[in-house]
């Protein structure tokens, strides 16, 4: 195998990682989600900030033909409940509407749900 084909394999593999690792930050419980909020002293938005970085890469490689569009697709699918917190109002950022609201809850299940899925497609359970 030439040199460049493997970087462009370990870059793929080390992208899959980065989007399942933002998945499990936006699937997980509430109170994982403020540890981290807390440990990196930022508000509720950087999850968001996290994913809008990462559909901006998926992006980039779709129209490089490194991510197909059903992969594109899925993670669509997840910026639809992303849209649905930034467009909730400005109560959405407090850590009570972090824990309670039904726009974060659904967009930790849409994360998950998602999440399983490209592992699975990609087969790298081991980051689950």
């Amino acid at each position: 195998m030439e040199k460049d084909t493997v970087d462009e394999c370990d870059g793929q593999e080390r992208f899959r990682r980065w989007v399942l690792d933002v998945l499990r930050l936006l699937s997980s419980p509430p109170s994982v989600q403020l540890e981290f909020l807390k440990s990196v002293r930022v508000g509720a938005d950087e999850l968001l900030l996290q994913f809008d970085d990462l559909i901006r890469a998926a992006h980039g490689r779709l129209v490089f033909d490194s991510m197909n569009e059903e992969e594109y697709g899925q993670l669509q699918h997840v910026e639809t409940f992303v849209n649905s917190v930034n467009e909730a109002g400005a109560y959405i950022w407090s850590d009570d509407a972090l824990c309670s609201s039904a726009e974060w809850a659904n967009l930790r299940a849409a994360a998950g749900e998602t999440r399983q899925q490209l592992a699975d497609r990609w087969e790298l359970w081991q980051y689950l």
